[in-house]
């Protein structure tokens, strides 16, 4: 991602504590994006940007991403509420379809094998418009979200 720089300060810039090496486990680039939106800016997509992307080598390392997608996201949704508290109406308006839309994305495909042959499909398989985790990794995902809003809490205690 990439924002012009006046942009980025005019919304405050990101929530150090929603950063990935936080207690909060990530979400700054979600938070930068709902600020950006939210003020009125656009975001652009652009397919042909090249982007080097980190995967995860261990099983450990999957299970630890997994949960800190879910962590973040909630932590992110915890600072802009923080930061902006009318979002709340809005927000609450679109959770149930932002959670039915989570549970399909996530959800256990029977039949599905994995790379490693264990029967479940891999996260976000290319050709594929699903992104099927193992149930596993989907409830540590859950559990994550569970904890976001203490995490970012904790993360804004250390800060001060």
């Amino acid at each position: 991602m990439a924002f012009r720089v006046s942009a980025l300060r005019a919304v405050g810039g990101f929530d150090p504590a929603t950063g990935t090496g936080t207690p909060a486990r990530g979400g700054d680039d979600l938070y930068a994006f709902v600020r950006i939106l939210t003020a009125g800016h656009r975001l652009r997509y652009t397919p042909d940007a090249l982007v080097w992307h980190h995967h995860r080598e261990t099983w450990q390392d999957l299970r630890d991403q997994a949960y800190g997608y879910g962590a973040g996201l909630t932590a992110y949704l915890t600072a802009v509420l923080c930061r902006d508290p009318s979002l709340l109406p809005s927000l609450l308006a679109k959770l149930p379809r932002g959670l039915a839309h989570a549970r399909a994305i996530t959800a256990h495909r029977p039949g599905e094998t994995g790379t490693d042959g264990t029967g479940v499909g891999a996260p976000g398989a290319h050709g594929t418009h699903g992104h099927p985790w193992p149930r596993s990794l989907s409830r540590l995902e859950r559990r994550g979200m569970l904890y976001g809003p203490l995490g970012y809490a904790r993360a804004r205690w250390g800060r001060r």
